[in-house]
């Protein structure tokens, strides 16, 4: 029980690292649509 508690809170890290990593790329990606505008 306590090894898949533990995985679990390591997939949800990964996964929110994850979101991160993909939201900076959607803002960035906007603000450089922005500029071309």
């Amino acid at each position: 029980m306590l090894v898949f508690y533990l995985n679990l809170r390591y997939l949800l890290n990964l996964f929110f690292i994850y979101y991160l990593i993909l939201i900076f790329i959607i803002v960035v990606f906007e603000c450089n649509i922005l500029s071309f505008l």
